[in-house]
């Protein structure tokens, strides 16, 4: 009751407010709301299973459309979280009689889970088995490449309120124990598989038996919509209801100054500040922004010397840089401009003039990546932008076509080879193509498939094997997303 009480009048307050900032707080505490009411729904429904009075609310309908649906909405969240989500599912349908809200509940929780401990570059496998024959369980399955879960801890994983520590994800540890207690509410058995470093895989059996006729009103799965919103980590969900911000990072000694500037521009970046050049560049390397903002005169390293060692960097190079001044020594700003500052702004700056600089800074970068998606790169041809990130993507693109049939290469291996850490890697690939890594890598396979098709040589499922898709389902979607038309269409 509490909860419906605040939630009703947020949605009128959404309805009427014209306040953008008013609007994404509305719109945090909304999301919020929601988690919260999810949560209460899973402590009752634990509280339902303990005291024997869960009911069983069984409805014909074909299962293995439901889950698909329930995993297609993690698909968003996947992608926002640069995850390679891949579905494999044995038959394209199974009726039975099933809970849905049970499967919903079963089904969201372990892939929210698996997603949760799941890094950027990672993968996560969601499959489904639907019995054969004399098989006589409806098999889940959901594998990820996260960390893993240390072998002493493994017997408490189902536990209520257990949490790997020491864990720097968030979370109730209540989804698993309301797995396990509904998956055997129904008869089923839940197994877990973990190593460190290796991943997790969680297997689900549920007796279900297959039934040849159904009512066709019962077909539609319900209560899906809602499990993307409700699933997103803090993070995440912020992230997603204020837009996803350009990164910002302000170099400056001077704490009030850096403090000004950060608040200037919040509204419409996301800021991170260093205090001198020493800290500016270490922070540039790890997070890799897309715009740096400094002082010139700083300790430890003053801006000039910092701007000189972020374009000597492969993985920051590209990250276009505006030095704060108070001198207006043309000799000072030619030295920083050969060095590659792409603009001045003189002490005391105008804030107008502050928010153009960055916008038009931004706006170039933006341009770059128009030029870029074009799809030169694919095929190597020179790109009007700077040398160094046209040899980068080069040679990534080689990397990738080098190792192209093979399913297991990952977006790890190939910042290995290029020489940076994966998150170095992906910040560098999503700031000059606007798209994760994994999609960097997706498309030169797919751009490779096209060339194998128009040779004529291979049918579909050879050529989707030959660029290194394990299905060929997952490769006619993934066809079909950057070409507009599956590949049988293509061919024709």
């Amino acid at each position: 009751t509490p909860l419906t009480i605040l939630m009703n009048p947020i949605k009128d307050l959404l309805k009427s407010t014209k306040n953008e900032k008013e609007k994404n707080n509305l719109l945090l505490i909304e999301a919020n709301s929601k988690k919260l009411a999810r949560l209460i729904d899973q402590f009752l429904d634990l509280s339902k299973l303990e005291s024997g009075k869960m009911e069983m609310n069984l409805k014909g309908g074909d299962l293995v459309r439901h889950v698909r649906l329930i995993a297609s909405s993690f698909e968003s969240l996947a992608v926002s979280k640069d995850i390679s989500f891949e579905t494999e599912f044995d038959r394209d349908s199974f009726n039975t009689e099933f809970d849905r809200d049970h499967i919903d509940q079963i089904v969201s929780n372990l892939l929210s889970n698996a997603l949760k401990f799941t890094k950027a570059g990672g993968k996560v496998l969601f499959e489904v088995k639907p019995p054969v024959k004399e098989q006589a369980y409806f098999t889940i399955i959901v594998r990820d490449n996260g960390p893993g879960i240390p072998e002493d801890k493994q017997h408490h994983i189902f536990d209520r309120f257990f949490k790997v520590d020491p864990s720097p994800i968030s979370g109730t540890g209540v989804g698993l124990t309301l797995v396990k207690e509904l998956v055997e509410f129904h008869g089923g058995t839940i197994s877990l598989e973990s190593k460190v470093n290796w991943g997790t895989q969680l297997e689900v059996n549920l007796p279900f038996k297959e039934i040849q006729e159904i009512k066709p009103e019962l077909t539609e799965p319900v209560g899906i919509s809602n499990y993307t919103v409700e699933t997103l980590e803090d993070s995440d969900e912020e992230q997603t209801l204020t837009g996803n911000k350009d990164l910002v990072l302000i170099v400056e000694d001077n704490a009030e100054l850096r403090k000004y500037i950060a608040r200037e521009l919040g509204d419409s970046f996301d800021t991170r500040q260093a205090v001198d050049g020493k800290e500016g560049l270490a922070m540039a390397l790890d997070i890799v922004p897309d715009l740096i903002i400094s002082d010139v005169m700083m300790p430890e390293m003053d801006g000039i010397e910092m701007l000189e060692a972020i374009k000597r960097e492969q993985s920051t190079s590209h990250i276009p840089v505006i030095l704060l001044t108070a001198s207006d020594s043309r000799e000072f700003k030619l030295k920083g401009l050969k060095i590659g500052a792409d603009a001045y702004l003189q002490k005391p700056f105008d804030n107008e003039e502050l928010h153009i600089r960055v916008e038009s800074m931004i706006s170039q970068r933006k341009k770059m990546q128009s030029s870029i998606q074009s799809g030169d790169y694919l095929t190597h041809t020179k790109l009007e932008i700077p040398k160094i990130e046209n040899d980068f993507l080069s040679k990534s693109v080689a990397i990738v076509e080098d190792n192209i049939s093979n399913d297991a290469f990952s977006v790890e291996d190939l910042s290995r080879e290029i020489g940076m850490s994966r998150v170095q890697f992906h910040r560098k690939i999503k700031a000059l193509t606007s798209k994760p890594t994994t999609h960097f890598i997706r498309s030169i396979r797919l751009n490779h498939a096209v060339k194998l098709l128009k040779q004529g040589e291979l049918n579909i499922t050879e050529v989707a094997y030959e660029v290194g898709f394990s299905s060929q389902s997952y490769f006619t979607k993934c066809f079909n997303e950057q070409y507009g038309k599956p590949p049988t269409a293509y061919i024709k």
